[in-house]
């Protein structure tokens, strides 16, 4: 109901559940608006239109590419391999066997998985400058003066919206991983 706490239950049906409607988590008198949801949408929406602004497109394909896949492929790389020696500690504690395992073994699959996750990092780098040129490109022919900032700004709104009005499990908590009773008001 509107105004109503999250926490009151409905006077409808007369069990304690709540009418199918969205309520307001807070007192603020705004029928169905979560206010927190709203802020963290309308945060990412402007963080996504800021940076949409700058036009990637214009930075070399080559340089970007081969720079982000690079670096992807060394924090994979170095990650994998300080887990490995993290879980080998931990098993020398608890005074588990170590299995003597050659250089070339030890280093070969996080390296492997390091290169990988580089060179999809560095593909997904490219196409993001090709599809950014041509999205800028299509709302210059669209008749927009100013493609970059018409660009920005539909995207922090779409990001925006797409966050607010995401129910997935994950969102809501019905996975499993959110915190007893919190559940997204939008499901009943």
């Amino acid at each position: 109901m509107a105004g109503q706490h999250r926490d009151q239950p409905a006077a409808a049906g007369g069990d304690g559940s709540r009418d199918s409607g969205a309520v307001s988590t807070t007192d603020t008198g705004h029928p169905g608006v979560d206010i927190p949801r709203l802020r963290k949408a309308l945060g990412l929406g402007a963080a996504t239109g800021i940076v949409s602004a700058f036009p990637l497109w214009k930075i070399p394909r080559k340089p970007l590419a081969l720079w982000s896949g690079g670096i992807a492929a060394a924090v994979v790389t170095g990650g994998l391999i300080l887990k490995r020696d993290q879980s080998e500690r931990e098993a020398e504690v608890q005074g588990e066997p170590r299995a003597e395992v050659s250089r070339a073994r030890r280093l070969g699959a996080p390296v492997a998985t390091g290169a990988l996750f580089g060179g999809l990092m560095a593909g997904s780098m490219w196409l993001t400058s090709v599809t950014d040129e041509w999205s800028e490109k299509l709302i210059a022919r669209l008749g927009a003066k100013r493609p970059r900032a018409t660009y920005a700004v539909l995207a922090g709104v779409g990001t925006a919206l797409i966050d607010y009005f995401d129910d997935s499990p994950r969102k809501s908590g019905q996975d499993g991983k959110g915190a007893p009773g919190e559940m997204s008001e939008k499901r009943a």
